[in-house]
């Protein structure tokens, strides 16, 4: 019985120094999430990507995607690049994909049919970057100016960086988006982070979780 008090006493110490490695990593994470998402590097390149950031259940862009659509088209009207990709394929029960979406919202601010690329196959931003990329090498793309969030920039630089592409970064504001949201957003960032690295070891499902 004695022994058995000093097993239970020795695990629980065991998973209360887990719990707190786990808090003070995913403290660090947060902070390193918020300080990228403040990067602005956009300059002249190749192509401008848009990701994906969901529909409504009617199928319209949620204020995500469309803050993020917005800040491409601003891209755009500054001459940065001749062509503009939206990426993201058909979640759940939409009728469209994201990238349908985003390059008809890019049609409505000005953007010219024939500069927007659809990248209409992928289902998190793990499959953005490689469906883009491999999209983007018949052109002999080399050099983006990725457009996401200010909270998923660094996971969106992250996997679009280890596809071999040049990134520079153009993050999108919070403003349309409430306190509560934004904390939720982050959040949910933080363990997007976390489930990607433990993905790329093991074979793990993917796990939709929506963006505000």
């Amino acid at each position: 019985m004695h022994k058995l008090r000093v097993w239970g006493r020795f695990i629980l110490r065991g998973v209360a120094v887990m719990m707190a490695c786990w808090l003070v990593l995913g403290g660090m994470l947060l902070g390193g999430i918020i300080w990228y998402g403040y990067q602005d590097h956009a300059q002249p390149t190749d192509v401008i990507v848009i990701l994906g950031g969901g529909l409504q259940a009617d199928d319209s862009l949620t204020r995500s995607a469309r803050g993020r659509v917005e800040r491409g088209v601003q891209v755009w009207q500054e001459g940065h690049a001749q062509w503009v990709v939206c990426s993201g394929g058909v979640l759940g029960d939409h009728k469209r994909s994201e990238a349908q979406a985003c390059a008809e919202a890019l049609e409505q601010a000005g953007v010219p049919t024939h500069a927007i690329l659809l990248e209409a196959s992928s289902w998190n931003t793990d499959t953005n970057a490689r469906f883009t990329h491999e999209m983007l090498q018949a052109y002999g793309v080399q050099r983006i100016t990725l457009v996401t969030t200010r909270y998923h920039m660094l996971r969106a630089y992250w996997m679009f960086n280890r596809q071999g592409l040049q990134v520079d970064t153009r993050p999108a504001p919070l403003d349309y988006l409430t306190r509560q949201e934004i904390l939720y957003a982050y959040t949910r960032e933080v363990l997007a982070f976390q489930w990607q690295f433990l993905r790329d070891r093991f074979p793990l499902p993917f796990i939709y979780v929506p963006v505000p």
